[in-house]
């Protein structure tokens, strides 16, 4: 909200929207009734998109979402929780992305 309020080309209502929803499923709901827009990562895009909505792809600027595993760092990792570990990494090495994502390999920055 800091980024539209900071505008001043844009009209004051840009920046104390009427509603807002931190939920997909809530910003896609409010789109739909024709209450705003919303800005969402392709992925959360597909999932809710529905008749009666479109969606397009930005290209720029170029938005990088880092996917990450946590654990205790106290705590030794079990058998079972390395092999979790290894089948994510394989799983998000080969899976398809849709339309919009791309991988980044680890270290290196996307480029737009």
């Amino acid at each position: 909200m800091a980024l539209l309020r900071a505008r001043a080309d844009l009209p004051i209502e840009a920046g104390a929207p009427f509603y807002e929803a931190s939920s997909t499923t809530s910003q896609a709901a409010l789109v739909k009734a024709g209450l705003g827009v919303a800005v969402l990562p392709a992925l959360a895009a597909q999932r809710v998109l529905e008749p009666g909505l479109a969606h397009a792809l930005r290209v720029r600027p170029t938005v990088v979402r880092t996917v990450c595993i946590i654990r205790h760092k106290e705590y030794p990792l079990s058998p079972a929780a390395q092999a979790l570990i290894r089948a994510i990494h394989d799983y998000l090495r080969d899976a398809p992305l849709p339309a919009g994502c791309k991988r980044v390999p680890a270290g290196k920055k996307a480029m737009a």
